[in-house]
């Protein structure tokens, strides 16, 4: 028997460039510590961090800000919905 491993893509646009940053993720990826997803501009950069009991912590740049955003959410929630999106406080609008 061959099991899947969860999997989800997990994209956002880059505030310095303007362009679009995609990458599939495991949950097998988010065994380690960290997982920085970065624009090929250098401008920016996305990051997921374990939290324990898990939890994931994720940093997303925003457009509308000067600041990333950090969002801690369920790692059953973020492989186990089709679509998830986070928004930005300030603009209403979705940035990841």
């Amino acid at each position: 028997m061959i099991l899947k491993p969860q999997e989800t893509t997990i994209s956002y646009r880059c505030p310095a460039c303007g362009k679009s940053v995609v990458s599939v993720t495991g949950v097998f990826a988010l065994s380690g510590d960290m997982i920085k997803l970065k624009c090929g501009c250098g401008g920016s950069e996305l990051t997921i961090k374990n939290e324990g009991e898990g939890k994931v912590r994720i940093t997303v740049p925003c457009l509308f800000c000067t600041n990333p955003h950090q969002f801690v959410v369920a790692k059953n929630l973020l492989f186990g919905r089709e679509v998830f999106a986070f928004p930005c406080a300030y603009a209403g609008v979705d940035i990841c």
